[in-house]
């Protein structure tokens, strides 16, 4: 799944998506980091993350299920090529910065909460 995403991502990427990043902090909550927006979530029972239908509502616990979980050094190498792709790219060069400044927000999430 992770490579198919980056072989579409790689081919025909029109712009960077501005999803939710996220890391468990606990069984039931977790922390967001848009990847473009400067939009942060702490996701929980009380503070549930919506999702882009904007009508689904998921709290932490309820996201967990369906979640990709990575290892820090795969997201690390799938973070550097993505960004090496859109440098290329002219296509997504205006949001690399905002894309790579989200994406190291949650590294200093991971190395913050780790346990």
């Amino acid at each position: 799944m992770i490579s198919s995403s980056i072989y579409v991502l790689s081919g025909c990427a029109h712009q960077v998506p501005d999803v939710p990043a996220c890391v468990e902090l606990s069984m039931d909550e977790g922390y967001c980091r848009w990847t473009i927006s400067d939009k942060r979530q702490l996701v929980s029972e009380k503070s549930p993350l919506v999702l882009p239908d904007g009508k689904t509502k998921m709290t932490w616990w309820e996201m967990r299920h369906s979640t990709v979980r990575l290892p820090a050094h795969s997201w690390a190498e799938v973070k550097k090529f993505i960004v090496k792709i859109c440098k290329e790219s002219d296509l997504c060069q205006q949001n690399v910065s905002s894309w790579d400044r989200s994406v190291s927000d949650i590294d200093g999430w991971l190395k913050e909460n780790q346990r």
